[in-house]
């Protein structure tokens, strides 16, 4: 019974998705199991005894290989949903920003978040890459689950970052134009309104109106290009386990 119940507390602990990708560790598993399903018998003493501490013994092992996996999967999914809040613009509530100040401030804005996208990646290849270890020496069947695996995360990765830009230029139009829900509309620049002494006398802004359109977007052609820094994690989750691979022929 002792067996059992830890055999059935791995199958009970997986997903549809981590019984493909443990079927080799089951089957191993299995065939460990097998002789007290067949030769061995409780009349054989020390025998059965050594049979039910090795087998409950490996159940653990593969029992704790799958929560590390699945606590790992947990991981993952929190960096990810990280990246989907992460805003790729830096607008203070009831400032306004004088000329070239805006720019400045969202550029600086962009350095950091480029160093979290960054980071936040490499801890997802690290994950990946220690689940990785589970299946590394499994054959072309489990290979092909895992890289379905990795191909879904691919995709949440992607969600993530495509929400993130959406919801960017959410919120720097909201902050340009108002919010149309409350129709709430509060200054974001500065512009001076100056009078030329001239012998014809006009009205000039400082800065110029076409000025400040070209500076609005440049901040936002550079917000969209801060997420080209986080590769896709296909490719690069694909080349690391293959230059893996090599030098351990090598």
């Amino acid at each position: 019974m002792l067996v059992v119940r830890a055999y059935n507390a791995i199958l009970d602990a997986m997903t549809p998705t981590e019984r493909k990708l443990f079927a080799e560790h089951i089957k191993r598993l299995d065939k460990k199991i097998k002789p007290g399903l067949s030769r061995l018998t409780w009349k054989m003493g020390g025998i059965s005894e050594y049979y039910v501490k090795d087998c409950v013994r490996a159940c653990k092992e593969l029992f704790d290989t799958i929560m590390a996996f699945k606590e790992n999967v947990v991981k993952i999914h929190k960096k990810c949903q990280f990246i989907k809040e992460t805003l790729l613009v830096n607008i203070e509530k009831n400032t306004v920003y004088d000329d070239g100040v805006f720019e400045l401030v969202q550029d600086r804005h962009r350095r950091n978040v480029k160093n979290v996208l960054r980071r936040s990646f490499e801890e997802i290849r690290g994950l990946l890459l220690e689940n990785y270890a589970c299946f590394r020496a499994d054959p072309i069947s489990i290979q092909n689950e895992w890289w379905k695996f990795v191909e879904r995360f691919d995709k949440q990765l992607e969600d993530c970052l495509r929400h993130t830009v959406k919801k960017s230029l959410l919120d720097l139009s909201k902050a340009i134009n108002g919010d149309p829900k409350t129709k709430d509309i509060s200054p974001l620049f500065k512009v001076d309104v100056i009078l030329t002494d001239a012998a014809q006398p006009k009205v000039e802004f400082k800065p110029a109106i076409p000025m400040l359109t070209q500076s609005v977007n440049n901040v936002l052609k550079e917000m969209i290009h801060v997420v080209s820094v986080v590769p896709r994690l296909r490719e690069i989750h694909f080349q690391t386990a293959e230059e893996e691979r090599i030098d351990r022929k090598s």
